[in-house]
């Protein structure tokens, strides 16, 4: 009876939806966030626990043993319901004015394929720096565990390589835009890179599934820009390869550092049942709700609420931690001490979901973020219905990593966000100092047209 219940709310939600007229088209964010909230949170928790009527929750991470109270999964239940429809809500508040203008004019093409081609070199260097700055050989990083260049990596260095390594993003994103085959190239040269370190040496998929996600984002704001149609299918056909790819590619790095043979990779990426198997038992699909609902268990029973530190933290990102000592440790930082202080010491970090975030800092008036985030979502489909400008740019290219590591549970694609940002601005006006000459992104003569609308009666 339970796992209905999950199965339904979710369904119940979309007909809500599409009875107010929100159609898929005009509002494809709303829609791909609301399904993988949906997805992690409703279907995967009735697929994994279902059967067993939520009667034991285990969380890996944790060194307190499973939850066994179906009482506290109907609260959290009850909670991130609406978590969802406040979403929903927050969305629809906000009618901006936003400009549609057609994609020809807006931004010279010479400059799309120079930003292309500059954002594709500097990731290939972010790349070679991970390695150079790994303080490892590229022997040493291929026989290692995926956590041993911790205690050896420079830091800085490294950090910066690694936003060095998100403008592949951009090129990504803008690469439907050009035509020049040089740009194209160094784009492609870029991921290949990218795939090769992050993936199959450091077992990472964030960056590489941000740069497929902003590929994917660029053909749809592309189609809409040209044909003014956004083709459904293809974008579901997309999604859906994405999520394939990181489930597999969890499977695949647990044992990367056993493989001989290119027949060993193949092998383990086409094992679609392993794969999916560790994905639900104790992977990435099942980490979302479990983690939710540990957070709901230990908050406040064993520990204090944060009363809202971590939003503070985020107001105070462009100041050191080691400079400013009341400055508030990340909410996945702080799970990691109520969960597993072992692993805490050591220096993990567990990040508690979004569902958890808002529960752990603010109790259930955490629920109040959830009109905030619908809100940031409308603005943000407002800027990619826009021109091509920076804003749409750096929603379209580094948005998607944003919103994957705020589902579970930490800001920190904020800053990756904020990177690009300052990167496309700096660009830009180098462009403008190097031709000698002012340079809009809106092209002269283009008049944008704005109309205040409802959120879901924007038109393409």
């Amino acid at each position: 009876m339970l796992s209905a219940i999950f199965l339904a709310i979710p369904v119940i939600t979309a007909g809500l939806m599409l009875s107010m007229g929100i159609d898929m088209r005009r509002n494809y964010l709303l829609w791909g966030v609301l399904g993988l909230i949906s997805l992690l949170f409703f279907w995967v928790p009735a697929l994994v626990h279902g059967e067993s009527g939520f009667e034991s929750i285990s969380f890996q991470p944790s060194t307190l043993g499973p939850v066994e109270d179906v009482e506290l999964v109907l609260t959290v239940l009850t909670y991130q319901t609406a978590f969802l429809l406040l979403v929903l809500v927050g969305y629809c508040l906000r009618a901006p004015r936003t400009s549609i203008v057609p994609y020809a004019g807006s931004v010279r093409t010479g400059d799309l394929e120079l930003i292309v081609i500059v954002c594709g070199v500097i990731s290939l260097l972010g790349s070679a720096g991970n390695v150079v700055f790994s303080g490892m050989t590229l022997d040493q990083l291929r026989s290692s565990s995926r956590f041993d260049y911790w205690e050896t990596k420079w830091a800085l260095p490294f950090l910066l390589s690694s936003y060095m390594q998100s403008l592949v993003a951009v090129s990504m994103y803008l690469f439907h835009y050009v035509r020049r085959r040089i740009a194209r190239l160094v784009a492609v040269a870029a991921v290949g890179a990218l795939f090769y370190v992050d993936m199959t040496i450091f077992g990472s998929r964030s960056t590489f599934m941000g740069a497929a996600a902003a590929y994917a984002m660029g053909l749809i704001n592309y189609n809409r820009t040209t044909s003014g149609n956004v083709r459904l299918g293809r974008v579901f056909l997309l999604g859906s390869l994405l999520l394939h790819v990181a489930v597999v590619w969890q499977h695949v790095r647990y044992q990367m550092r056993s493989f001989r043979s290119v027949g060993d990779w193949i092998e383990a990426a086409v094992d679609v049942k392993g794969a999916y198997t560790l994905s639900l038992v104790g992977g990435d699909l099942s980490y979302f709700f479990n983690a939710a609902v540990v957070s709901f268990s230990v908050v406040p029973s064993h520990f204090d609420f944060l009363y809202g530190a971590t939003y503070l933290r985020v107001l105070l990102f462009f100041v050191p931690s080691s400079l400013v000592w009341i400055k508030p440790e990340e909410t996945q930082r702080v799970f990691a001490r109520m969960i597993n202080s072992g692993s805490y010491e050591a220096g993990a970090t567990f990040p508690p979901s979004m569902i958890g975030d808002s529960f752990i800092n603010l109790g259930y008036a955490g629920v109040i973020v959830a009109l905030a985030f619908g809100m940031l979502l409308r603005s943000w489909q407002a800027s990619l219905d826009g021109n091509l400008g920076i804003n749409k740019i750096t929603v379209g290219s580094a948005g998607f990593v944003f919103l994957f590591l705020y589902l579970r549970g930490t800001f920190n694609g904020m800053y990756t966000m904020l990177f690009v940002w300052i990167v496309l601005h700096v660009m830009i006006a180098a462009i403008r100092i190097l031709t000698g000459a002012p340079r809009r992104l809106q092209a002269p003569g283009v008049r944008a047209e704005g109309t205040a609308q409802s959120a879901w009666q924007l038109r393409p």
